[in-house]
């Protein structure tokens, strides 16, 4: 024991401790050194003010990044990530500070509050990076016209910002000296009867990843699915909505949509058209071929008409006219393009059967069946009696 007194004696005082007087090393507040609470109550001012003063000198080296990369014209983008720098520096040192610790309890508390700190600060900046560069992503795609690749965007920020959560969790958990063991079994469990209580949930979740990764619509597409047609606005990790052309924004479960047939109408390379033309019984054979020439002749001197799939056709002897079927490809991806061409040559279909001597068949009705009336037989038994 004497030996032991004498080590202890020879030893030298901790940096911490040596700077206070004797008197203060010896009084007592609540079980602890007095000077240990003035380390305390000292020490975490100017750790704020280092932290300051570097999180301010670190933001002047990055101001020239923060210019070509800030999400809006006269916004910082670094000012969304200052306080979180400063808490992140502010960490570090506190870590570094706690080897400075009197006794082995205090260096065990300080360093892992200060870890803890540290994750909670590298998580907060991942997450905010990410979203930061979600956004100047998204930015990008707008200005260069690609807004459909804005939902795929969207889907990896949702899921690197749960990997960044779900890693800084399990990081805080094992820096507290938690057994992780136990934690991944219970959270085994616990996934399985989640999955069964939110099965909906978790179906447009993988119903988004398939919209997403087969990019059979995107943001800005004219599309068909099911019954609903109208323009895609957004694709969201729930559900997608889309603008009808009566102005009803619907919105479609992402797990409803993978399992739909999806027409993509503004992936088609051309548009069909295709109209039958009733002509008169009056109209006789040479006016028929005269119509049918000029038909054909003017469809295949048009620019805009695939002349490979031009095709003008006597199809059949209707009920009331004669019916001809004119079919090609108008070469063209603009939808208002093709509504211009389809009613120039429907114009001009009038102005050739026009000019031939003849004219459209009138549209006619069914003729109303007569009615009938049952005979009177009251009537009928009073005359004969």
């Amino acid at each position: 024991m004497l030996g032991v007194t004498t080590a202890a004696d020879r030893l030298d005082l901790a940096w911490a401790e040596a700077i206070w007087p004797e008197s203060l090393r010896e009084i007592r507040f609540l079980s602890y050194p007095l000077f240990m609470w003035l380390n305390v109550f000292v020490s975490i001012p100017l750790l704020l003010g280092m932290a300051w003063l570097l999180t301010r000198g670190l933001l002047r080296l990055l101001r020239p990044l923060d210019a070509r990369h800030s999400t809006k014209p006269g916004q910082s983008a670094l000012a969304r990530i200052k306080w979180l720098l400063f808490l992140l520096i502010f960490s570090l040192l506190m870590r570094l500070v706690a080897t400075q610790a009197v006794t082995a309890e205090g260096r065990i508390i300080v360093t892992s509050f200060a870890d803890v700190l540290i994750i909670v600060a590298v998580g907060w900046l991942l997450v905010r990076l990410t979203k930061l560069f979600a956004r100047m992503k998204t930015r990008q795609l707008r200005e260069v016209g690609l807004p459909g690749r804005i939902a795929a965007v969207e889907l990896s920020n949702w899921l690197f910002v749960c990997v960044w959560f779900i890693a800084g969790l399990f990081l805080i958990l094992r820096s507290l000296g938690i057994e992780l063991t136990a934690v991944i079994a219970g959270l085994g469990i616990g996934g399985i009867a989640i999955a069964f209580a939110a099965q909906k949930t978790i179906e447009n979740l993988f119903g988004t990843v398939m919209v997403v990764a087969d990019e059979a619509i995107q943001v800005g597409d004219y599309c068909q699915a099911g019954t609903i047609e109208g323009r895609v606005e957004s694709i969201g990790l729930r559900s997608t909505r889309i603008r009808t052309l009566d102005r009803v924004l619907v919105s479609v479960p992402n797990g409803q949509l993978a399992a739909m047939s999806i027409g993509n109408l503004a992936r088609r390379d051309k548009f069909l058209f295709r109209h039958k033309i009733r002509l008169r019984y009056e109209t006789t054979a040479d006016q028929l071929r005269d119509v049918l020439a000029e038909i054909r002749k003017m469809m295949l001197e048009h620019a805009k008409l695939e002349s490979a799939t031009v095709s003008n056709r006597l199809i059949r002897f209707g009920d009331a006219s004669l019916e001809l079927e004119a079919v090609a490809y108008v070469l063209t991806r603009d939808g208002d393009i093709f509504l211009d061409v389809q009613e120039e040559l429907l114009l001009r279909i009038i102005d050739i059967i026009e000019a031939s001597g003849t004219a459209v068949a009138l549209p006619t009705e069914a003729a109303p069946a007569p009615k009938t009336f049952a005979p009177n037989t009251r009537a009928r038994d009073t005359q004969e009696k």
